[in-house]
């Protein structure tokens, strides 16, 4: 993964926890150097560490973890400056689920060895719809169930989002389903 990714998750954890929970995380994870660079490729094995040992530290189930930091995501990469990529790839939440790997093509391009997931969608109604995810990573699926419900204000939604079918209980993939409706006026 690249370095964006770690970096992601010290911020989050930083500002969740404090530098010192950080550093304790980081020392447990075996990590040396946490001045991570956006745009260099670090092993998975290194993100997958930083999750194990946060969850270890903070009594923290590692899904649960993954689900925060996918609903950080979106704000994260929004402020580093991908907001505009995130604002052309749909106008609907559909729409943009749609667009998600054309999304991925685009940023392949600023990190060439890119490995992103791919995500189709399948039975789009006006409150609900089903998304399909495939990667070659294991136990993210979490990850992306906090991405779904991280674009609630993107889209000025409600999201709701079920794990229907799971890849790392034998499916051929990920599947969920995602029912949404407009925010309530407060």
């Amino acid at each position: 993964m690249y370095g964006l990714v770690n970096i992601a998750a010290k911020e989050l954890i930083v500002g969740e926890f404090g530098a010192t929970v950080w550093d304790q995380i980081r020392h447990n994870a075996h990590i040396v150097d946490d001045d991570f660079v956006g745009m260099q490729e670090y092993p998975d094995d290194i993100t997958y560490r930083i999750i194990g040992a946060a969850s270890d530290l903070l009594a923290i189930p590692g899904p649960d973890l993954l689900k925060a930091f996918g609903q950080y995501w979106t704000r994260f990469v929004a402020k580093r400056g991908y907001g505009e990529l995130l604002e052309v790839s749909g106008n609907s939440l559909s729409e943009f689920l749609e667009n998600l790997d054309n999304m991925h093509a685009q940023v392949g391009l600023i990190f060439p060895a890119l490995r992103p997931p791919s995500f189709r969608v399948s039975d789009i109604q006006a409150d609900r719809l089903t998304l399909h995810y495939f990667s070659e990573r294991q136990g993210l699926a979490p990850m992306v169930l906090g991405l779904l419900e991280g674009l609630e204000a993107h889209f000025q939604l409600s999201i709701t989002v079920h794990q229907i079918a799971d890849k790392a209980a034998g499916a051929d993939h990920d599947i969920f389903e995602v029912l949404f409706q407009p925010r309530a006026e407060s």
